[in-house]
């Protein structure tokens, strides 16, 4: 992550308009940053579920579409 922001930080300074940069192109960069954030941050929630479940021996089946446990009638 910290290569990536340091990555980002380049990219959206030297695409600044102050610098002759390209608004379009530096919300891109933005953009991008945003989502490899929000997947770290998915990863990250993802982990700690599967860490959870195989410590407590936890698992997310037994219940059916509508949410109940068991048949549906």
């Amino acid at each position: 992550m910290e290569k990536a922001q340091k990555s980002y930080d380049y990219l959206f300074d030297i695409n600044s308009k102050e610098k002759g940069g390209s608004f379009y192109v530096q919300s891109k960069v933005y953009r991008a940053m945003e989502r490899i954030q929000n997947e770290l941050e998915y990863l990250e929630e993802f982990q700690k579920e599967r860490d959870a479940e195989a410590k407590g021996g936890k698992t997310s089946g037994g219940t059916n579409a509508d949410g109940g446990a068991g048949k549906s009638s």
